[in-house]
């Protein structure tokens, strides 16, 4: 008798957690009764995201999608049962961030404008089902034997192995199976997790070799991220705008990276490669080719000043965008080439120095550095992209007397000679040792006057005298030798 009241409590139990469960999803819908046992979805109100739309509702069998119902929702993919028959006109229409859109069965009556302004989208259908083109409402397809495994919807490659085509579960601490319904996982597609904020932490299985185009964009709730050493490639955006995102760890295997996988990351402290890598490199947290003659990316959650190491040749595209707490930057005479977009949006920046060695600087490289005030060549005017300094309304351009190629303004923004130090006594544009040593072998004398060039140049204030006051000269100029001469 106890263990059949216990039964009878649990079954209580149970089909109250499946009642509340049901009509929390059902809550997120109104539907119009058609009067023969099916309904029309008329409008939807849930939080978006990824969504798989009930087949019955209250018992109702849903044969349509109506008029606008999920208009400018926040879909990022969906799934519709094979039940649905027809999509009123505009159903989707104004769903940017769609991009997956899974049918069960064959292909609905389709209104006018079904996926207007939804110009990401694209649509799945499952082989053997009828009524398919190269595109449905505009929209291109793709024939592919889809399914639901777990919280995952899966594409199967036909070789034993698939690819996540879209991750539809809560997030939090998530593990991807090296397996789903017995297929190896081999690929993390487009978009796949993208703009899933409750993912908390990600394991990436030892099969995976590829991670898709803006697979994790934005999702904030990343804090460590490691590639295993299976993976080759990293896509374009990968980790875009992943504001809680720490640290990267970067596996053996891999051999390209896409533009900006690791863009927009304002937490990001440090990228990791493996010395096994034969591709990449880092150094102290910045990312590197392998020769290390390129500098790929400096994390945008790194401060203060850093110095470019004398192998670099390249700043990469976009090498420091973004990287508001980077305050001053050294670039080594290697470098000739600056790339497009290298250090906009750069706001720390005050000061920057470039080596006569530059020979191009790319597109919009300096562009809206608010705090950007002087840029200063130590040689000829390089070759200059389109808008290299827009937005850049405080920047000033020094040139070295006698270097060519300068007018009154470059790259949109005015030009003056540099002056020149009165510490840097063999006029080289640096205060260093040369200019310490004519301060030291002159140390202590009185007799500075114009018939002796003020004691060889060494009495900097031209007060008669060698002595502490030269030597703070110095050391101001030399410690801070921009802006200060």
């Amino acid at each position: 008798m106890k263990n059949q009241i216990i039964i009878a409590i649990l079954a209580i139990i149970i089909s109250a957690f499946f009642s509340t469960a049901s009509f929390a999803d059902e809550s997120h819908y109104t539907w119009q009764d058609n009067g023969d046992g099916t309904c029309t979805i008329t409008d939807y109100t849930g939080p978006g995201g990824s969504v798989t739309i009930p087949d019955t509702l209250e018992g109702l069998t849903v044969v349509s999608i109506g008029l606008r119902a999920f208009y400018s929702s926040s879909l990022i993919s969906v799934v519709i049962p094979a039940s649905v028959t027809s999509i009123g006109n505009g159903a989707f229409s104004s769903c940017s961030g769609l991009f997956s859109v899974y049918f069960k069965g064959d292909s609905p009556a389709l209104g006018y404008d079904v996926f207007y302004r939804s110009n990401n989208a694209t649509v799945y259908y499952i082989p053997g089902t009828f009524g398919w083109g190269a595109t449905f409402g505009g929209r291109p397809t793709v024939q592919c034997q889809w399914s639901l495994a777990d919280d995952f919807i899966i594409i199967d490659n036909g070789d034993s192995t698939c690819v996540v085509n879209n991750y539809i579960g809560s997030g939090g601490d998530l593990t991807i199976p090296e397996t789903l319904d017995s297929l190896t996982v081999i690929t993390l597609a487009d978009n796949s997790f993208r703009y899933l904020d409750a993912l908390t932490s990600i394991s990436i299985p030892g099969s995976v070799t590829t991670i898709g185009d803006w697979a994790f964009y934005s999702c904030d709730g990343l804090t460590n991220i490691t590639i295993p050493d299976s993976v080759t490639t990293i896509g374009g955006g990968a980790f875009y705008s992943c504001d809680g995102l720490i640290s990267v760890t970067i596996g053996s295997s891999v051999t390209a990276i896409g533009e900006i996988a690791f863009y927009f990351c304002d937490g990001l402290e440090g990228i990791s490669v493996d010395p096994a890598n034969t591709t990449y490199s880092s150094i102290n947290g910045v990312l590197f080719n392998k020769s290390q003659t390129m500098i790929i990316q400096y994390p945008g959650g790194k401060t203060g000043a850093y110095s470019i190491p004398d192998s670099v040749t390249t700043i990469g595209t976009r090498a420091f965008q973004s990287c508001n707490g980077l305050i001053s930057i050294t670039i080594p005479d290697s470098v000739i080439t600056i790339g497009d977009y290298a250090f906009a949006y750069c706001d720390g920046l005050i000061i920057v120095t470039i080596p006569d060695s530059v020979t191009t600087i790319g597109v919009m490289a300096f562009q809206s550095c608010d705090g950007l005030t002087g840029v200063y060549f130590k040689g000829d005017a390089p070759a200059v992209g389109y808008l290299i300094f827009s937005y850049s309304d405080n920047a000033m351009v020094y040139y070295i007397p006698g270097t060519s190629g300068w007018g009154e303004t470059y790259g949109g923004r005015p030009t003056a000679e540099w002056p020149p130090s009165p510490a840097d006594v063999d006029l080289d544009y640096e205060v260093d040792m040369y200019d310490f040593a004519v301060l030291a072998g002159n140390w202590g004398r009185d007799d500075c006057d114009g018939s002796n060039d003020f004691c060889n140049w060494a009495d900097f204030d031209e007060d008669g005298y060698v002595n502490e006051f030269d030597l703070a000269i110095l050391a101001q100029q030399w410690l801070f030798p921009i802006g200060s001469f």
